[in-house]
């Protein structure tokens, strides 16, 4: 992978590490409550979309990193919407589960019993998958600014069909911040004549 600069690109980087960490942490929290559950019931919608979507951020999230010489915007914007409305969706229905399962209280009421840690688990599950789906809806709309942004300087192409490797937005051709001059800034302080009138 290429090393970029640019806000787009050191933004994009942390996302979806930080997804395919969370990812792995949900996908583990819920295997775990699944497997612990499987004895009395079988597994549920919530489960099962819970670990599907885990899976796929965690295998669609670094073959994007690796490929984004391949990848244009938006591309990536579509695939990262896709996996943002089903993350919403998988922490709406894990929500759901464990107000259904534990009521409104939290889960230090049932510290005396053997479902403890499962509330406890099933409250983690729900926390990084809403962190997830914040940390993807942060980068779309960066991506979408990033996308309607002017054309590229250097060949007049949109910047939607822009692959992820390419320069970020906000650069020209040479690399440097577009809207920077180079001249020193003004306040707008002191700016009249230094002579005084005759």
């Amino acid at each position: 992978m290429a090393s970029h600069s640019g806000p787009v690109h050191t933004h994009r980087l942390i996302t979806l590490i930080l997804s395919v960490i969370f990812s792995i942490i949900v996908m583990g929290l819920l295997a775990n409550i699944t497997h612990r559950t499987l004895g009395f019931r079988s597994a549920t919608n919530w489960q099962i979309l819970g670990l599907v979507i885990s899976s796929l951020t965690i295998l669609v999230f670094p073959l994007m990193l690796v490929a984004s010489g391949a990848i244009h915007v938006i591309t990536e914007l579509i695939l990262t919407m896709i996996l943002f409305i089903v993350w919403v969706v998988s922490s709406a229905m894990i929500i759901h589960a464990r107000r259904n399962n534990f009521g409104g209280v939290g889960c230090g009421f049932f510290r005396f019993f053997s479902i403890s840690s499962l509330c406890s688990q099933l409250t983690a599950a729900e926390a990084f998958s809403i962190i997830i789906w914040i940390l993807l809806l942060f980068y779309i709309i960066h991506l979408l600014a990033y996308g309607m942004s002017s054309k590229s300087r250097a060949d007049g192409r949109s910047s939607w069909s822009r692959r992820m490797s390419e320069k970020g937005a906000y650069h020209d051709e040479s690399g440097v911040a577009t809207g920077n001059t180079g001249a020193p800034a003004t306040t707008g302080v002191n700016t009249y004549p230094a002579t005084a009138p005759a």
